[in-house]
């Protein structure tokens, strides 16, 4: 239905509207999850400047097609930005409406939103795909996810905005915002860099395969770690004023979750990689591979140190967090620079996932050492356990890899592997106490979060 060149066009575009959006974003929502107290009218007014903002940034995506397709010298790329420019001023509109649930801990209704967008949003587009429509169906998918949750989370909360007014108030909401909109900035930039010069000076194929390696890796990590984000700021920001002890325990509790959720998920897929890529894509996206195992590499350790973000949120140290964006954004747009001039698409590759190993997680661990209660060491050791159960799962797959057959399909490879995961996993439980403890200790959290979300 699709082939790497849709999507390689589609992530051309994407790369600026990804941009445009965490302009629109300005970090609103998130300011009114951190308050300790805020007011109706208060929501009111960020509601109004997000809608303000969002009409300006689509309409100013809608004047820079023509631009953005004479920089990339595809007529193609105008269609492309002009329907996901609707979008962005539909994503603007639920901004507050969101922030009010996730303030509200109301999870379970957030995860509706989510699901019944997304799910009305691939039914259309794989319709459209059926039908020829091509890389259409990929706008399709986006602007219809926007508008069904735009729809969805209004029908939800039930509320409607008042008239903008007292300004006065606002103010340490917005430069709370415009703080984290300008970290969130250097993010875009650092990540969407090697979109824009893979499209720019090697072609589709090699953008389409490097976005797809890309999007499916951390396919698994975002269904984790977005939502649990949420979470973790609400109850990060509800418990800073119990003291620091509080906070600390708290995050560390939250940190031991999001470790034992990705770094042994992470190490999996790696040791999987060429079956989960030919069970995922097809065996015309082999090229795919390598470019996921490298990638998978950097990005191991990743959603582990970003959860120190939640901290700097929910403690409103905004500022310490722009600063490191800005490091962040040089070290890693100067490996995908290097790694593109000396050796194409796999360079880039390997120069973010350096970057992120060498660069970026140790200046998180540094900062948020500094900056916050919980020190480098709390966090190593925290984590140590769910390293430990990552290892074990390489070692077990590539033991079980030596002995079966290299040529076997690879839904039976991955069942395999699985498998052996599931073995490995339950020794490991019954012999390592830490370990044991943090797996009983998700299981209670996830009890304890569904039962307030349903309350």
């Amino acid at each position: 239905m699709l082939t790497p060149d849709d999507y390689g066009l589609y992530g051309k575009v994407l790369a600026i509207v990804t941009l445009m959006i965490v302009i629109r974003n300005m970090g609103f929502g998130a300011a009114t999850v951190q308050r300790s107290e805020i007011n109706q009218q208060q929501v009111s007014n960020l509601f109004w400047i997000s809608a303000t903002i969002g009409l300006l940034i689509a309409s100013a995506t809608v004047c820079v097609a023509p631009l953005l397709a004479d920089f990339y010298e595809d007529k193609r790329v105008v269609g492309v930005t002009h329907g996901l420019a609707v979008s962005l001023f539909l994503g603007a509109l639920q901004i507050q409406h969101l922030a009010i649930l996730h303030r509200q801990m109301r999870f379970n209704a957030v995860a509706v939103v989510e699901i019944v967008g997304s799910l009305v949003g691939i039914l259309a587009a794989i319709g459209l795909a059926l039908n020829g429509g091509g890389y259409w169906a990929l706008v399709l998918m986006h602007v219809t996810t926007q508008f069904v949750s735009v729809v969805t989370v209004v029908c939800i909360t039930g509320w409607f905005p008042g008239l903008p007014r007292q300004w006065a108030e606002t103010w340490p909401l917005i430069c709370f915002g415009g703080n984290l909109m300008g970290f969130k900035l250097q993010q875009y930039v650092a990540a969407n860099t090697s979109n824009v010069l893979l499209g720019k000076f090697v072609n589709d194929a090699a953008l389409g395969n490097f976005t797809r390696a890309y999007q499916l890796l951390m396919l698994p990590m975002r269904l984790v770690f977005t939502p649990l984000g949420t979470v973790a700021v609400s109850m990060l920001s509800r418990v800073k004023g119990d003291g620091d002890d509080r906070l600390r325990k708290v995050y560390l509790q939250l940190l031991d979750r999001v470790a034992f959720a990705t770094i042994p998920v992470i190490a999996f897929l790696i040791s999987t990689s060429d079956w989960i890529v030919a069970i995922a894509l097809g065996p015309q996206w082999s090229e795919t591979v390598l470019l996921f195992l490298i990638l998978g590499y950097g990005v191991i350790f990743g959603p582990v140190s970003d959860t120190s973000d939640w901290l700097f949120v929910a403690t409103g140290k905004t500022r310490q967090l722009f600063r490191f964006g800005f490091l962040h954004m040089t070290f890693t747009v100067t490996g995908t620079v290097v790694g593109l001039i000396g050796w194409g698409v796999e360079g880039v590759a390997w120069g973010i996932a350096l970057s992120s190993l060498l660069c970026r997680i140790p200046l998180k661990l540094i900062l948020t050492t500094y900056f916050t209660p919980v020190s480098a060491f709390d966090m190593i050791r925290t984590v140590a356990p769910a390293c430990l159960l990552g290892a074990c799962f390489v070692a077990g797959i590539k033991v079980m890899r030596v002995t079966v057959d290299p040529t076997m399909h690879p839904v039976l490879g991955v069942a395999a592997a699985g498998l052996c995961c599931l073995l490995t996993g339950a020794i490991v439980f019954l012999l390592v106490r830490p370990v044991r403890r943090s797996i009983l200790g998700i299981l209670r959290m996830r009890h304890k979060l569904l039962s307030r979300s349903e309350a």
